[in-house]
């Protein structure tokens, strides 16, 4: 049963807890309310939330998107590197059978 105004006595400790549930869409229904009611009345948890918000990108997906191009190109410049000083140590593997041999 939900109460009016229950959500002014509620810890902001609580609210921070579920405030990333909220966010994703899978708290329930009293919580959500729960969390809008509070962040009506507390300013704190509103910067919380904000400051969440900032951290999982959801206000700024141009930025999330450099950085995961970003990622994706060093993620290839080190599958270059591997490449590269494997082929390197074969090729002085071979020469050193090569020269042993002869």
């Amino acid at each position: 049963m939900f109460y009016p105004f229950y959500s002014f006595f509620m810890d902001c400790g609580k609210i921070r807890e579920i405030i990333p549930q909220y966010v994703n869409h899978s708290s329930s229904e009293e919580n959500t309310q729960l969390i809008e009611e509070h962040l009506c009345i507390c300013e704190g948890c509103r910067e919380y939330l904000g400051d969440f918000l900032e951290k999982k990108d959801i206000y700024r997906p141009e930025e999330a998107l450099k950085r995961n191009k970003k990622e994706t190109e060093d993620k290839r410049v080190d599958l270059f590197n591997i490449v590269v000083l494997i082929l390197g140590g074969m090729i002085v593997f071979f020469s050193l059978l090569l020269i042993l041999r002869v």
